[in-house]
């Protein structure tokens, strides 16, 4: 008994030691992987002068969106030296990779592209390589630097049959498609999401039914009936099954047919291809139009033969047929009669945009990594504007990011002078700030990317209409007039493009991308001609154009000045200046304190008399009477007209001011006005101008046709000034050719509102800032006193911004009183962004006390109603101490510019 005892007990203490010998060796490999220790991991960090939401991400393995949700700070928004910030969850520290451990992939791709802080060797860790095989797979030396957007080929490439490939559809067999395993995946999942019991995909990729999955593993799947590979981009670019076919369409638009061809198709079944269009080089647009109708209306009468059952079908008919699918019904093929789109096709223009892509991809990759925004969204200037800075549409959008001059001047400076839609480099951080502002407002980049070209409150509206956030099902369900093929196919052509990007070489070969644009900047400390910069600083003035895209013809011709506090670009090879440099070289007379009237201006495409003398100050009738030519005479491209007061400094008329002298009693309908458009550009409302004239608000103008205007009425510097002095390309016929063309094109007029300004069925509104009675009983033709009467409220007592108030329709209908209404906003949001411009946001967390009037008092440059726009889903009347706001920061623009 004794002996038995004492081996139990000697068995017992040699397995507790052996536990301990276990726990320590479990430990400091649980340490090395950067897995839990006895030492718990901190849940938050302090942070530091220098540290970035992006670089304490990386530090503790997490998203920036997942740090930033997890502290509710905004991704792009500044850190606060000493602020304490929650890395973890509490209790969860062991799911958390350590500091400086690598996440892993999104999705196996076959490249990478270079993010902040990363290594070689990082990288090959997280893909399973070595230094020397991703050195080799790359040309590069093991030991060498790694450039921030740079594309690292991170595997072979894929099996060559799941890429669709150049000039054909190769696809894998019809049977089949291809998987790829993204994290959190398994078995059981991917069997339930094509609908094949977990023995039946197992057994097809002959793999165990209780096997681990490999991120980045390719499974075979049933095909998707397209013959076309399963398409993956991760969780922050999802691709529904529904858009699938639409991917791959823009695949090919972008990669088998240029510009001297196109494809037939249908415009809402994008996996419906019946034709590839053919034109040779040198047509006209005639013949090439002619070229399409032709193959349309033989199209046509097909779809209608098999439609009404003939028998037999010729081969073209039954290759028809098949595209559509036995169970197709005749309804529908007669629909698609009528339906047949032409599609010109991109593959020389992407080709030349991955090339032009080099000289901007490390300045866009830092913009995106400082605002925690994904890399990805560098493809998007290849459906914008394939990276051709120059790019012109034939909605007035411009540059590599096809800005809209209404959105660019909340952000980028645009005068007569200057246009920063045009600078590649000033317009990416615009871009970034406007994505970053979508995706805060909307939740998803599927949608933040739609409202890049849509717009925020017609996305708004969109998801609002169809009840959900899933991009699958607004593209599906959401029909609206101004919800087109363009705006229904943005993001699939995105994605895309981004596919693309990605395998470019396999596309393409290999491509020679320019190189990285890089220059000295110099801020100017006042006006002065490019002539004398040229002589003061040595540079030849094309070469100064070359660097200074921003810069409007009206600066090279010399009737203008480089504007003050302008950072003008140089060689970077060269003598480094300064300001002191520049002031020691440049004449004593050469810089200005204020921008100086030319005497003479060059009348270029599209200008108007009164857009000419808006854009200087002057009245149309001084203008017309200096030149000798009537007010409402036609202008020559190239005349020159001179402009009285030569020498005097221009001013920027401010949007409060009162009437002056050269007010016009009345004005002469131009091509292209609108009601809307005059009633904005004199500052007025729609109501009031259209009562005097005795029109209707949404009538319709006769071109030359003249309109009284109200006594208030006075000249406010609006887009219509900054529009008309915005570079144009000379004919309809140059947009085409150096426009983007790229994806499905088309940009309508984008608010960055997020409000509803739209009348209830039952007659009501919410009160949005900057409204009052008074303006509603205008724009509804009725007394402010019967609005009070209606809606029970006393004398004296204001509106809350937020509540609802009943309007009376007897004179105006919802719709004519919505038009009047979002007029006056536009009106208020151009008025203010002609003085005023945003350079990025930061977090505020409300104290004891805070309100809507002390945050406008803090914070004495912005308006409540920009605060509101930028926290639509925060109650400012119900403000809680703690709550995180994003306020935009200002800064004044330069008005004599």
């Amino acid at each position: 008994m004794i002996s038995t005892g004492r081996n139990r007990f000697e068995r017992a203490f040699l397995d507790l030691l052996w536990i301990i010998v276990l726990l320590s060796c479990g430990g400091q490999a649980l340490a090395a992987a950067g897995g839990p220790t006895s030492e718990l991991r901190p849940t938050t960090y302090r942070v530091r002068s220098g540290d970035t939401l992006s670089g304490i991400a990386a530090r503790y393995g997490l998203s920036v969106q997942a740090l930033a949700r997890l502290n509710g700070i905004p991704p792009d928004g500044e850190l606060r030296t000493g602020e304490q910030l929650r890395v973890s969850e509490a209790g969860s520290q062991a799911s958390l990779p350590a500091a400086g451990a690598s996440s892993a992939p999104k999705l196996r791709t076959a490249f990478y592209r270079v993010r902040p802080g990363d290594t070689l060797s990082g990288i090959a860790a997280r893909y399973g390589l070595s230094v020397q095989e991703l050195a080799r797979l790359n040309g590069i030396p093991p030991a060498g630097e790694l450039r921030i957007g740079e594309r690292l080929r991170v595997s072979e490439a894929r099996s060559q049959a799941s890429l669709p490939a150049a000039g054909a559809s190769s696809a894998p067999k019809p049977s089949t498609a291809f998987y790829w395993v993204q994290p959190g995946d398994t078995l059981s999942g991917i069997a339930a999401r094509y609908g094949l019991s977990v023995q039946a995909l197992a057994r097809l990729n002959g793999i165990q039914p209780n096997g681990e999955l490999r991120i980045g593993e390719q499974l075979r799947v049933p095909g998707t009936g397209s013959n076309a590979p399963l398409l993956s981009f991760g969780p922050d670019f999802p691709c529904p099954s529904v858009l699938q076919p639409a991917v791959h369409f823009w695949i090919r638009v972008f990669t088998q047919v240029g510009t001297n061809g196109g494809f037939l198709h249908d415009p809402n079944n994008l996996g419906v291809i019946y034709r590839t269009v053919h034109f040779a080089p040198g047509s006209s647009p005639w013949e090439r139009q002619h070229i399409v109708d032709v193959d349309r209306d033989r199209l046509a009468a097909e779809l209608r033969r098999i439609a009404a059952g003939a028998r037999p079908l010729t081969p073209q008919e039954r290759r028809i047929q098949a595209l559509w699918g036995p169970d197709v019904s005749a309804a529908r093929l007669l629909r698609a009669a009528n339906d047949i789109r032409f599609q010109l096709g991109q593959a020389n223009r992407f080709k030349a945009g991955l090339i032009r892509s080099g000289a901007w991809q490390h300045a866009i990759a830092r913009a995106l990594a400082q605002r925690g925004l994904p890399p990805e969204l560098a493809a998007l200037p290849l459906v914008e504007s394939s990276y051709n800075p120059r790019a012109f549409s034939k909605d007035g959008a411009a540059g590599i990011w096809q800005f809209m001059p209404g959105t660019a001047q909340r952000f980028l400076r645009m005068s007569s002078a200057v246009d920063q839609r045009l600078d590649p480099f000033s317009a990416t951080v615009a871009a970034a700030q406007l994505l970053a502002y979508n995706h805060r407002i909307l939740g998803t980049w599927p949608l933040a990317i739609t409202a890049y070209n849509h717009g925020l409150a017609g996305t708004l509206r969109a998801v609002r209409t169809v009840g959900t956030k899933n991009i699958g099902a607004v593209v599906l369900h959401y029909r609206t007039p101004m919800f087109g093929f363009a705006s229904r196919n943005f993001y699939v052509s995105f994605l895309a493009a981004l596919y693309v990007d990605e395998h470019a070489r396999r596309y393409f070969g290999d491509l020679h991308e320019l190189p990285e644009e890089r220059f000295q900047e110099l801020t100017l400390p006042g006006y002065v001609s490019v002539f004398s910069l040229e002589r003061a600083l040595a540079v030849p003035l094309a070469r100064l154009r070359e660097l200074n895209p921003a810069l409007l013809p009206p600066v090279w011709d010399g009737e203008l000045d480089v504007p003050r506090g302008y950072r003008l670009r140089l060689p970077e090879r060269g003598p480094i200046w300064t300001v002191a440099d520049l002031i020691h070289r440049l004449t004593p007379n050469a810089l200005l304190a204020e921008q100086l009237r030319p005497a003479l201006y060059r009348v270029r495409w599209g200008d108007t008399l009164s857009g000419i003398a808006a854009r200087f100050g002057l009245s149309i009738w001084s203008l017309a009477q200096f030149n000798d030519i009537q007010p409402d005479g036609i202008l020559r491209v190239g005349e020159r007209l001179r402009l009285p007061g030569v020498e005097q400094p221009t001013t920027l008329l401010a949007a409060n001011a009162g009437p002056g002298p050269g007010v016009p009693e009345s004005y002469r309908v131009q091509p292209g006005d609108t009601l809307s458009g005059i009633a904005v550009r004199f500052g007025v409302s729609i109501w009031s101008l259209a009562r005097l004239n005795g029109i209707q608000p949404d009538g319709i103008l006769r071109v030359g046709e003249r309109l009284r205007l109200p006594a208030a009425a006075r000249p406010v510097a609006l887009p219509a000034g900054i529009v008309a002095s915005v570079t144009r390309p000379a004919s309809t016929d140059k947009v085409e050719a150096r426009g983007p063309g790229l994806g499905p094109g088309g940009h309508p007029a984008p608010t960055l509102d997020p409000t509803d300004y739209s009348v209830a069925s039952n007659g009501t509104i919410r009160v949005a800032a900057a409204e009052s009675l008074g303006y509603y009983a205008e724009w509804l033709g009725v007394s402010a006193m019967e609005l009070r009467r209606i809606n029970h409220l006393p004398p004296g007592q204001p509106l809350q911004i937020g509540e609802r108030i009943r309007l009376d329709f007897r004179h105006v209908t919802p719709a004519q009183f919505e038009q009047q209404r979002v007029a006056y906003h536009r009106a208020l949001e151009a008025s203010y962004f002609a003085t005023h411009r945003i350079d990025g946001v930061f977090s505020y967390v409300t104290r004891s006390g805070d309100s809507l009037w002390t945050l406008t008092q803090r914070f004495p440059e912005l308006p409540e109603w920009l605060l509101r726009q930028y926290n639509p889903h925060t109650d400012f009347f119900a403000l809680k101490p703690g709550t995180h706001l994003v306020v935009p920061r200002i800064e004044a623009a330069a008005t004599g510019s």
